[in-house]
């Protein structure tokens, strides 16, 4: 089976209602896109480019207008590179420079949709599915709508399965500070055919268009509950994602000619005592006891496997009072009815509604793969609420006698100074209130939260894909990835200025009436005494 191909239509505003930093951003953002189609996209993906608002006109639909007598129509729209095959080169072309230069003229949005259309209509690929993304801040004035026009764009776009989002720098509501055409616009579409996301609403927009998607990977369980048996999904919903192991290591070198050659790898093992000897061929694994090496041959290694087929078995119940979150090991995973079993997803939701009522836990033994360690693990319900998200249950792994580490506090209560006084506790609580990460900025009246999860990029990831764009392109982006790393910093380095403004009075009022210092010095003066001490005995 051939590979699905996605042709993608890229379209970013450069008018004359975006400052100069707003078109960087625009620009950022389409970069990013281009990025993640480059590092991450199919190899049979194509990808054209399309800048509106430009102070030039070149694209087919105006001039088969201009052809008509018609030249007033699908103006300031340029597009930049027809519908190709994703490769390195569309990084050239949409550089900072070229954007800037065509910046500075008006388009009708309705009229760039359309362009972008008929792109995908004219697609000589055939691509299995095909996708629109435009970004705007979409304060430019656009012409009286259409409403016939308006239907035919919409009923074509759902004809052809076409993926349509809009991606705008503030938010974009009823009574938002958006010319009223171009807002009814835009309101329509996202009730009719599209998706729209804001990028005010974190903190670097272009930087989460640039990280990898990943589908997550399922493996299916017979979940035994005594004698009944209900087939489940359990997949893993947070797992700590690092670049690719093919980065890290090369199996090529540059001769004297800078000619690129493979590189072959031996290895000879030879006896510790005489290495001069003949080299070791056989060898034995061993397991270290003190001193003592304790060879295993295969007999005694396949008795030391533990051999047991997978399984997913249910134990019993315990209040969920019993299992505290600072016990659970490992990473935990989600277990959902089998897709396209209705059975199934009732009886997981049924089971996860009655452990929240009834505010209790299941524990299960769990064998994940044949011949693997067995563990038990504890079944916390997840309700859901949202029409689109099914009940579930969260499994995590408990641990064993041997995983868990005790370490005794004193108790705050044993002495009175341990105890902060009313004051001391009142300072506390406006600090938490001061160095809130949630922040009322929104032009609608909603609240940001700061750090949220899902909308965090891994900034070590970021840096190297930056790395291959720049190598792979040949262009400097050392100002987008300046920008990106500004917000980082904001979030990922410490509170804020505005935080710590805001905040400040009460810590220093706290540090003075707490009287918290480091206690660094004794350890440099008993540092200092132990080097007297061997300086003496040298002596």
């Amino acid at each position: 089976m051939a590979p699905r191909s996605k042709s993608v239509v890229l379209c970013a505003d450069v008018g004359r209602t975006l400052s100069d930093d707003q078109v960087q951003e625009v620009l950022r953002i389409a970069r990013a896109i281009l990025l993640n189609l480059v590092l991450y996209g199919g190899k049979n993906d194509s990808v054209s480019l399309v800048l509106f608002g430009a102070t030039e006109t070149r694209n087919a639909l105006h001039e088969e207008m201009v052809a008509d007598g018609q030249e007033d129509q699908y103006v300031d729209i340029v597009v930049l590179q027809d519908l190709t095959v994703v490769d390195s080169d569309v990084l050239r072309v949409l550089s900072s420079e070229e954007g800037g230069r065509w910046s500075g003229g008006r388009s009708d949005h309705l009229d760039v949709l359309t362009v972008a259309y008929d792109i995908l209509c004219k697609d000589s690929v055939k691509a299995k599915s095909s996708k629109i993304v435009m970004v705007s801040d979409f304060k430019g004035e656009i012409k009286a709508l259409d409403e016939n026009f308006v239907g035919e764009v919409v009923r074509g776009i759902k004809e052809k399965e076409c993926e349509l989002e809009l991606v705008t720098l503030s938010p974009i509501t009823p009574h938002s500070l958006h010319p009223d055409e171009t807002k009814s616009l835009v309101l329509h579409l996202r009730e009719t055919v599209a998706s729209l996301d804001c990028a005010s609403d974190v903190e670097d927009y272009a930087s989460l268009r640039g990280m990898k998607t990943t589908n997550p990977a399922t493996t299916k369980h017979s979940f035994s509950i005594g004698s009944l048996e209900i087939p489940v999904n359990v997949y893993k919903k947070v797992r700590k994602d690092t670049m690719s192991a093919n980065l890290r290591v090369s199996n090529y070198y540059k001769d004297e000619k800078g000619q690129v050659r493979p590189l072959k790898r031996e290895t000879e093992y030879a006896k510790k005592d005489d290495p001069s000897d003949e080299v070791v061929t056989g060898k034995v694994q061993a397991f270290p006891y003190g001193k003592d090496l304790i060879p295993v041959d295969d007999s005694a290694r396949n008795y030391l496997t533990h051999h047991e087929d997978k399984s997913f078995r249910l134990v019993g119940f315990h209040e969920r009072g019993e299992f505290p979150r600072h016990l659970f090991l490992g990473e935990a995973s989600v277990v959902l009815g089998e897709a396209k079993n209705p059975g199934s997803q009732q009886a997981v939701s049924a089971l996860a509604r009655a452990l929240e009522e009834e505010d209790q836990v299941g524990v299960v033994r769990c064998v994940a793969r044949s011949n693997s360690d067995p563990y038990l693990g504890a079944l916390l319900p997840c309700v859901s609420q949202e029409k689109d998200i099914p009940d579930h249950l969260v499994l995590c792994m408990l641990p064993f006698a041997e995983d868990i580490r005790e370490y005794q506090f004193a108790s705050l209560n044993a002495a009175e100074k341990w105890i902060p006084s009313e004051e001391e506790l009142n300072l506390a609580e406006d600090i938490i209130r001061e160095m809130s990460l949630v922040d009322d900025k929104r032009e609608d009246g909603g609240a940001i939260e700061r750090v949220v999860p899902h909308e965090l990029a891994n900034p070590k990831i970021l840096n190297m894909n930056e790395f291959i764009a720049e190598k792979l392109s040949g262009v400097s982006s050392s100002h987008m990835h300046g920008s990106t790393k500004a917000n980082y910093l904001r979030v990922l380095s410490g509170p804020s200025e505005r935080i710590l403004a805001r905040a400040g009075p009460s810590l220093a009022k706290l540090a003075q009436m707490a009287d918290a210092t480091r206690t660094t010095t004794a350890k440099k003066e008993e540092k200092v005494k132990k080097e007297e001490v061997e300086m003496k005995k040298e002596i």
